[in-house]
C-alpha cells in the first residue's frame, strides 16, 4: 500500500470514528439534559402537591386543639412543608450538579479525543514532511548502462565478459556501496520465470566500502561466459541474463536495495555480433 493510499485510509477511519464519537456525544448531552428537566420537574409537582395540602393538614391535624395549641400545631406544619420543598428542590439541585459533573467528564473526554486527533495528524504531517525531504536529497543508485566487451583474440567462439555502470542520480552520497552481478544462460522454458535461488541469493549483497557521490559512477564486473556459454548463446540455444544487485546506505543511515536485471540479444552483422539488452520481466527497481 503506499504513501498514498495509507493517508486516505487512515483518514477515512479517522473520519468514522471522529462522527461516531460525535453522535455518541449528542445523544449522551440530549439524555442528561432530558433527565435534568425530568429530575427539575418531579421536585415541582412534589412541592406542589405537598404545598396545596397545607391547609388540609392544618385542618386535619390541629382542629381539636386549644387556640394556642392550634398556632403551635400550624406553625410546625408550615415549617415542615417548607423544609420538605426545599429537601426537595435540594434533590433536584443535586442530581443537577450530578448530571453536570458527567457532562463534563463527557466533555472532557470529548477534548482528549480531539487533541489526540490534532497531535495524531500533526505528527503525520511532520513524519511525511521529513520523508519527503529526505527523499528529494538521498542517493539513488540505478543503472546506467551495460557493457558487453568480446575477446577477438582468437577465431573460437569469443569469451565475452559484461559489466554493468551503476550511477548516483540523487543528490547526496552513496554510501558503504556493495556491488554484485551475475550472468548465466537459461532456456526458453526458464524465460521470463523469476531466477533462481542462486540469483535472488544476490539481494543479501553484504555491504562494502565503496561510497559513490552524487552524480558519479562505478562500473562493475567479474562476470563472465565462458566459450561454450558465449557458442550456444550465439547460436541462439539459450539467452543470457544479467542479474546486478547494488546495496547501500543513505546519509540517513537507511539501507537500500537497487537490482538490475537484462537479458542480452545478439543482433548478427557481417564481422560481429551487435549486443542489444532487453529488462526482463522480473528483479528490476532500479532508476
Amino acid at each position: 500500500m503506499s504513501h498514498g493510499d495509507r493517508g486516505g485510509f487512515s483518514k477515512a477511519i479517522t473520519a468514522a470514528f471522529a462522527a461516531i464519537f460525535v453522535v455518541l456525544i449528542l445523544v449522551a448531552t440530549w439524555h442528561l439534559a432530558a433527565l435534568n428537566s425530568k429530575y427539575r420537574q418531579t421536585a415541582n409537582q412534589q412541592a406542589s402537591q405537598y404545598t396545596g395540602n397545607v391547609q388540609d393538614r392544618i385542618t386535619n391535624t390541629c382542629a381539636d386543639f386549644t387556640p394556642s395549641v392550634y398556632v403551635e400545631c400550624a406553625s410546625q406544619i408550615i415549617r415542615s412543608t417548607e423544609e420538605t420543598t426545599a429537601a426537595q428542590y435540594g434533590l433536584a439541585a443535586q442530581r443537577s450538579m450530578v448530571l453536570w459533573a458527567a457532562a463534563m467528564f463527557w466533555a472532557t473526554v470529548g477534548t482528549a479525543f480531539i487533541a489526540a486527533i490534532g497531535i495524531y495528524y500533526v505528527r503525520n504531517t511532520l513524519l511525511e514532511t521529513r520523508r519527503i525531504g529526505q527523499a528529494q536529497v538521498r542517493a539513488y543508485l540505478g543503472d546506467d548502462s551495460a557493457k558487453f566487451e568480446w575477446d577477438d583474440s582468437t577465431k573460437r567462439p569469443r569469451v565475452s565478459n559484461i559489466e554493468v555502470s551503476w550511477k548516483n542520480f540523487g543528490q547526496s552520497p552513496a554510501l558503504f556501496c556493495g556491488l554484485s552481478i551475475l550472468v548465466h544462460g537459461i532456456t526458453d522454458d526458464e524465460y521470463g520465470k523469476p531466477l533462481p535461488e542462486s540469483d535472488i541469493a544476490l539481494s543479501n549483497q553484504e555491504f562494502g566500502t565503496l561510497h559513490i557521490s552524487s552524480g558519479a559512477r562505478n562500473w562493475c564486473g567479474g562476470a563472465s561466459l565462458s566459450e561454450h556459454e558465449t557458442a550456444e548463446w550465439l547460436a541462439g540455444k539459450t539467452h543470457i541474463i544479467v542479474h546486478a544487485v547494488a546495496r547501500y546506505r543513505d546519509v540517513f543511515g537507511k539501507i537500500h536495495t537497487s537490482e538490475f536485471c537484462q537479458s542480452a540479444h545478439h543482433v548478427v552483422s557481417t564481422d560481429r555480433a551487435i549486443v542489444r539488452f532487453r529488462v526482463y520481466p522480473h528483479h528490476n527497481n532500479a532508476t
